[in-house]
């Protein structure tokens, strides 16, 4: 840790007010933002895990000497005035590169790695960017590539007597779920917009400003390309001294783990986050029985209740409540978390809410920043798809069609479609249809772009139709129309190693799903797929992408599902499939033949399989079947029955 005393938020409120004094006074430039938002040099910017098990903090102190440093090595390049793309992934570095080249006197373009290389080539020469920086590796690019520490031991030997002389745009690219090449423009005055806003934002909800034993620190989750990462995430918390904590990677044990150990306060990230805790939870209740599972559903009802009707009572009603599955999760410290991005499944909200982390659902995209966001107190009122009404930066109208359109002065002002700049209208049309509810919050009804005109001239909105299906046993699902945009389909992505059993349990909940539809939304066919249905690299599954793949023949269909299980085997006459697949293991990690294998006997005390040997075979088995379990439980026996008996168990739930 550095030894530089660390500066705590001691007021809040205090610092929030004297930043926001600070940069009023300013004229709101990028350079203006950066003088303000590193006004506090002992304030911790930055923390990351070490490998001893430790944490490593900088300053922003340190952070602003470091990117001095950088920037007066771009600047040894004799590169002035050009746009400079940030190639990589959430790091420190990547924050230290972005300022650099602004305080440059450089435009920064971060490349949006989840876009193709082609694509991302093209716009980076539609930007005529001249050289590419990275804190990690980058290749494949026509553009010169200076990598972080060529960059910084550049600046460290320059005699660099040049001011700082800082650039005031970026450019940003849209998500590209069309694969149209679209670049939006900032300048720091639409930013510092939506900063301005703050103050605004505050009052609707005063626990975003809370500190958690004198410290606000963020998790780094989203990227820090996207709009939603940069504006959002970043920009706006560090203005204010924020801490931002980067985990190791994005695997659910290392998240956890690191929202507990930095102690987290705020959360922000897509619906991927609160989807993948919401089935964690219910998987771990579901073990104890039916009468835990009544127990917890009560609790949250209950919780729901007494936060509703004493919203100020904050997170004390949950902490007691559910104060074990907290510390399975999150902990004590984290009270502020947003899900933007796409669209939060009510049930995912209702439980992250009901213990006690409090979820609000944001709105935004390239071309307009960070909008708005239901912040309402009361949790009842969180449990729905309203984003609330917009910030005091923004205006929102309902035109033709209920599309939102959006105008203010934190909305990009010029954009780059396929090469051509040109100046954006003032009311952007985001292509959103929605609804204002009686309290006058907005409620996102679904793109109209996916709009399927049904038999009767109905508009049926895709969104609506998916948020009624729960499908575990995929491992990505998606309704959209059809060819001819007549008719819902439902398209599930699954595993090639799909046992009868998991199969089964699919079935029945997409039968189970297709039943909470009303008529008008009917599911005119079912089709299964092998193949990705979103790339790796994608916050969500988009649809239009999707079409193109499975018109393209990227993504091959079939309408039945084989309840047989492809290149199983029965070792045991009556032996179920599930217990054919463990045999399996059993006698390869053994090193013996499938046939020795005592269906009863303990794989570590009968069998003599080591501790080592035994945590390969939790690992084959967690891999194979797409469980997550703890196989220490008490009186569990560790034979090939107390697996298989187990692992189907777990399925089913």
């Amino acid at each position: 840790m550095s030894e530089i005393q660390i500066e705590t938020f001691k007021n809040t409120g205090k610092v929030v007010r004297e930043k926001l004094h600070m940069l009023s006074q300013t004229d709101c430039s990028f350079g203006s933002i950066y003088k303000v938002m590193f006004s506090k040099p002992n304030f911790a910017m930055m923390e990351t895990s070490t490998s001893f098990g430790g944490i490593k903090v900088f300053t922003y102190g340190e952070a602003d000497e470091i990117i001095g440093r950088i920037a007066a090595g771009i600047r040894s390049t004799g590169i002035r005035d050009s746009y400079i793309a940030l190639y990589g992934e959430n790091c420190p570095e990547w924050v230290f590169l972005f300022w650099a080249i602004l305080r440059s006197g450089n435009k920064v373009f971060p490349v949006n790695l989840r876009q193709p290389s082609g694509f991302c080539q093209s716009m980076m020469d539609s930007l005529s960017c001249a050289c590419i920086l990275t804190p990690g590796s980058c290749s494949g690019f026509t553009q010169k590539v200076f990598i972080y520490e060529e960059i910084l031991g550049m600046g460290s030997r320059q005699n660099d007597s040049e001011e700082d002389v800082f650039s005031d745009e970026i450019a940003l690219c849209t998500s590209g779920t069309t694969l149209q090449e679209k670049i939006c423009f900032y300048t720091g005055k639409e930013f510092s917009s939506l900063i301005l806003s703050a103050e605004g934002i505050i009052k609707r909800n005063k626990t975003i400003k809370r500190a958690y034993r004198e410290h606000v620190k963020m998790l780094v989750v989203l990227p820090l390309y996207h709009i939603f990462g940069l504006e959002a995430t970043y920009v706006l918390f560090s203005f204010f001294g924020v801490s931002f904590v980067f985990p190791e990677n994005m695997t659910p044990e290392i998240l956890l783990r690191t929202i507990r150990d930095h102690e987290v306060t705020h959360i922000l990230c897509v619906p991927t986050l609160w989807h993948m805790i919401e089935k964690f939870v219910r998987r771990e209740i579901a073990k104890r029985g039916q009468k835990t599972v009544d127990k917890f559903e009560k609790g949250l009802k209950i919780s729901l209740a007494l936060q509703s009707l004493f919203p100020f009572t904050e997170q004390r009603i949950p902490s007691k409540l559910f104060r074990e599955v907290r510390n399975e999760l999150f902990g004590e410290s984290v009270h502020f978390c947003i899900s933007g991005g796409s669209a939060l499944r009510i049930s995912a909200s209702r439980l992250m809410n009901g213990i006690g982390y409090p979820l609000f659902n944001g709105y935004g995209m390239t071309e307009i920043g960070i909008a708005s966001a239901n912040f309402a107190r009361k949790a009842n009122e969180r449990l729905n798809a309203s984003f609330g009404t917009p910030f005091d930066c923004v205006r929102f109208r309902v035109g033709g069609d209920r599309h939102l359109l959006v105008s203010g002065p934190s909305v990009c002002k010029s954009m780059m479609i396929n090469g051509v700049r040109k100046a954006t209208d003032e009311w952007f049309d985001t292509g959103d249809m929605v609804e204002i509810d009686a309290k006058g919050r907005y409620v996102l009804c679904g793109r109209a772009s996916d709009v399927v005109i049904g038999e009767g001239g109905e508009n049926l909105n895709p969104e609506l139709a998916e948020q009624a299906f729960d499908l575990p046993s995929a491992k990505n699902f998606a309704v959209l129309g059809d060819e001819k945009k007549e008719k819902l389909i439902l398209v599930c992505q699954i595993s090639d190693k799909m046992v009868s059993v998991q199969k089964e349990k699919l079935l029945k909940d997409i039968e189970k799903g297709k039943s909470l539809l009303p008529l008008t939304y009917l599911i005119s066919h079912v089709y299964f797929t092998y193949d990705p249905i979103m790339d790796d690299t994608d916050i969500k599954v988009s649809r239009h992408k999707l079409r193109q793949k499975i018109d393209s023949g990227a993504v091959k269909l079939f309408d039945r599902l084989d309840r047989s299980s492809e290149g199983s085997r029965s070792n045991a006459g009556e032996e179920s499939e599930i217990a054919g697949i463990l045999r399996e293991m059993f006698a390869d990690i053994l090193d013996v033949a499938p046939e020795s294998i005592d269906p009863n006997a303990h794989f570590m005390n009968d069998l003599g399989a080591s501790s080592l040997e035994y945590i390969l075979l939790v690992n084959r088995i967690q891999e194979r079947f797409d469980v997550n379990v703890a196989f220490e439980a008490e009186g569990f026996g560790y034979t090939l029955n107390d697996f298989a008996s187990l692992i189907e168990t777990l399925i089913c739930l």
